[in-house]
């Protein structure tokens, strides 16, 4: 059985290897969760095929990976010293491979609100995302941000700290999830190195913030389901998470299905009384703002979904990437799924054949299911205004 899971193994990695090849020889628009090869350097190209090829060489040895074992006795008893060593990676990373200039669209947005916003010139568009707006604005201020470069800075800093609590909450995580040590650790390792990371890297866009909490999130849901935290933190951090983004409002089943094993264990009294403090929360937020709900909402004159046939109107028309069966909409979720999510099917298909029951039944497999399937229907019927290779970033801290 081992044998078989290290043939499927070979296959995926000589499959992807295969789309990366690809992409570096053609890189065009078709092919963009895969084509980052073609844009890099050639030190980059080496690089990745040396590892690539290593990888191959030593999987289809089928090893029994016994280094891995000195790892994961260095992080079970000294687990602050290798908390230290990973943040210590991922500051350096963060600054040698940071992003050096805003993208197009939102973040040349922001770069421009937040400059005339410090100045007194215009408010602060807190859009769809007041708390991680907020939070990014605030250490402008506190860092007296007055220019360009500063900016720029300021979101790597920023970022940074956001990162280095991710990464803290991303251990716990695997720690309530998992038992076995090297299950801790390779799952550890595995969240660590999913494409959204660049988004600590500098990234001047405000989704960092929404990764960690939603991350939070799922830190105090497992804790909560081990009993080892009150229904009120899950609860509270979710409110938390739906103002860093409002889509983030997708994970509400696994919130219900929360409140629902609350309700048949402990009964309605730490129901009501997380009720009660969101909705005191909500109060003084609205109090704060006046009541002027149109500053925590960026209106646009077009639909967010997908049509089925391209619409007439001129607005719509010029919003509409393609129709929602067209060809070049799976091409781009299929590029979407390998630049974010490769590993995570692999894994999926391979728990799911192997441990069917179990995976479908635990409480845990549950939970994650009612907050993923919500967030794969709105990739499929959602309108990404330039195309998902455009606006990849909206929904990269849902994966």
């Amino acid at each position: 059985m081992v044998r078989n899971y290290y043939r499927l193994l070979i296959v995926i990695l000589c499959f992807l290897m295969g789309l990366q090849v690809w992409g570096l020889l053609s890189t065009s628009g078709l092919n963009w969760g895969f084509h980052f090869l073609g844009l890099l350097p050639i030190h980059f190209k080496i690089f990745y095929f040396a590892v690539a090829i290593a990888a191959i060489v030593y999987f289809s040895r089928k090893p029994e990976l016994k280094f891995l074992d000195r790892i994961q006795h260095f992080m079970v008893n000294k687990p602050y010293y290798f908390i230290t060593l990973i943040i210590i990676g991922f500051i350096i990373c963060a600054v040698t491979l940071r992003v050096r200039v805003p993208l197009l669209g939102d973040g040349f947005y922001i770069v421009k609100n937040f400059s005339e916003a410090l100045r007194g010139a215009a408010p602060l568009d807190l859009r769809n995302e007041p708390l991680s707006t907020i939070y990014f604005f605030w250490i402008s201020k506190i860092l007296n941000v007055s220019s360009y470069n500063g900016l720029l800075n300021t979101f790597l800093i920023a970022d940074t700290i956001l990162g280095i609590v991710f990464i803290i909450a991303i251990f716990y995580l695997t720690r309530s999830i998992f038992t076995e040590p090297q299950e801790q650790l390779l799952s550890f390792l595995f969240l660590l190195s999913v494409p959204y990371l660049q988004l600590f890297f500098g990234y001047v866009e405000t989704y960092s913030g929404v990764l960690l909490l939603l991350t939070l999130y799922l830190l105090t849901a497992f804790l909560y389901l081990k009993q080892k935290l009150p229904y009120t933190s899950a609860a509270v951090t979710f409110l938390a998470m739906f103002f860093s983004h409002y889509l983030s409002l997708l994970l509400l089943p696994s919130l219900i299905y929360l409140t629902m094993r609350e309700k048949q264990v402990n009964g309605t009294n730490n129901i009501v009384k997380a009720i009660g403090m969101m909705v005191v929360i909500i109060l003084i937020v609205l109090v704060m703002i006046n009541f002027d709900v149109e500053n925590f909402y960026a209106w646009v004159p077009h639909s967010h979904f997908l049509p089925l046939s391209f619409s007439t109107e001129p607005v719509e028309r010029y919003s509409e990437p393609y129709t929602l069966f067209s060809f070049f909409h799976g091409v781009d979720i299929f590029n979407y799924i390998i630049l974010m999510a490769s590993g995570a099917v692999y894994f999926l298909l391979l728990t799911y054949f192997r441990s069917r029951n179990v995976f479908l039944q635990s409480i845990e497999s549950k939970f994650l299911i009612l907050a993923s399937f919500p967030v794969l229907i709105l990739l499929f019927i959602l309108k990404f205004d330039l195309g998902m290779a455009k606006d990849w970033d909206n929904l990269s801290p849902y994966f």
